[in-house]
């Protein structure tokens, strides 16, 4: 059997126990979240296998579930934060089948998600961090809010100055407001807490542009190396479109850029 032979192996597997997993019945509040999860990995495989039709579908089976869920159970915070994910990938997948209206739709339900758990829940960091996070990642450049995302971020490492991710959102949302020393700064503070990899790669990312736009190019090019080191290591860290975007303004030459993916997976 061929490396390739396998990996489709274990992807059939993985749809397999997946599928029956989707269909089983409960009013169990927990095995229906797990439903919920289960639908976004199974689109998560079918983006892997290039059936974007698929994968959309398992999305908005996803979305239905959780949906129900947030009705049934209003003030559980875990249950929109899966809802707001979710919509945010089949935004992202939309996006990158060319259907920018329907995305852009998607994005603003998502964004309208996580604002409703602010607002229940103001002081809650994982939302503050998600919510800085999407309003730097929109597919129109018109619906996103940089301003609005550092804000948020503040807040975020205001009430939680120990969290890597809350350092990061501030470092994005910095840098997509144009202010790259503040971005820098930010970002070194992200480096020193405990983080995976995912989270490390974005990090020297946005910190390899910073760098870039403050002068320093020496340190850029090895921040940059750091990023490309990560992903290369660890399939879960990478980020072609960021990796892609940080090779540009350092003019270095990559292969062709990919589709716009979407948000990074949580740790």
């Amino acid at each position: 059997m061929t490396v390739a032979e396998l990996r489709q192996y274990q992807t059939e597997e993985a749809l397999r126990f997946l599928t029956d997993f989707c269909e089983q019945s409960s009013d169990d509040p927990d095995v229906r979240l797990q439903q919920g999860i289960a639908y976004v990995h199974t689109g998560r495989v079918y983006q892997v296998l290039a059936e974007r039709d698929k994968a959309q579908q398992a999305f908005r089976q996803a979305i239905a579930v959780f949906g129900r869920l947030v009705k049934d159970f209003p003030e559980d915070l875990k249950y929109p934060r899966e809802l707001g994910w979710a919509l945010y990938l089949l935004a992202a997948d939309l996006y990158a089948a060319g259907r920018l209206q329907d995305a852009n739709e998607c994005y603003v339900q998502s964004i309208g998600v996580w604002r409703e758990a602010l607002r229940k829940h103001p002081e809650d960091v994982d939302s503050l961090i998600q919510l800085a996070s999407f309003l730097c990642h929109g597919f129109d450049p018109n619906l996103c809010d940089p301003r609005g995302a550092v804000e948020l971020a503040r807040k975020a490492v205001a009430l939680a100055p120990h969290l890597p991710k809350a350092w990061l959102a501030l470092g994005i949302a910095s840098y997509r407001s144009g202010e790259w020393c503040a971005a820098e700064a930010a970002l070194q503070e992200a480096l020193r807490g405990k983080s995976g990899d995912w989270t490390k790669a974005q990090i020297a990312c946005f910190q390899a542009m910073a760098q870039w736009q403050c002068g320093k190019q020496v340190e850029a090019r090895e921040s940059y190396q750091q990023a490309v080191q990560l992903m290369e290591r660890n399939f879960d860290a990478r980020d072609m479109a960021l990796r892609a975007e940080v090779a540009a303004l350092l003019g270095i030459k990559v292969g062709p850029a990919p589709d716009k993916e979407g948000a990074p997976p949580k740790e």
